[in-house]
């Protein structure tokens, strides 16, 4: 009876909502209920996503959220943003999509301004302007750490 009172306790979620960002944590608002979220690791990244609407999995126990998996579903502006890690790739900057590895070229008067973030996981906001280009628009460095640390 005690281990099924432990794998309930314990259970794996999948849940979307808008994330509330405040000075001592990170919470998820879902349809369901609100999750304070526990993030370690690449899922620092969600620290910055205040105002983004998110799908998470993670591991729920009462009203708090480990995340282990994250998708930006839309920016704070409804828009669909474009999450990865930028790369040099010759004279172009490419972002390394998180999840697919799909590698988009970053265009537009803006990409100057990215170079110093070679190496970074960003979220892109812009629209696509050809065969896997984008042009930037807006961008916003993640935080992220080593899992472990």
């Amino acid at each position: 009876m005690v281990g099924l009172s432990l794998m309930l306790a314990c259970a794996t979620l999948q849940t979307q909502g808008v994330v509330e960002i405040t000075p001592d944590r990170a919470l998820l608002h879902s349809d369901e209920r609100d999750y304070e979220l526990q993030l370690e690791g690449e899922m620092l990244a969600l620290r910055a996503m205040d105002a983004c609407t998110v799908s998470v999995d993670g591991m729920r126990r009462g009203r708090a959220l480990r995340v282990q998996d994250y998708k930006v579903v839309a920016a704070q502006d409804g828009s669909t943003p474009f999450v990865g890690v930028l790369r040099l790739n010759g004279d172009k900057l490419d972002l390394i999509l998180r999840g697919s590895g799909m590698r988009l070229v970053m265009v537009g008067p803006g990409v100057e301004v990215l170079e110093p973030y070679v190496g970074q996981s960003m979220m892109i906001l812009g629209f696509a302007s050809g065969p896997h280009e984008v042009t930037v628009m807006s961008f916003m460095p993640l935080e992220s750490a080593p899992t472990g640390e």
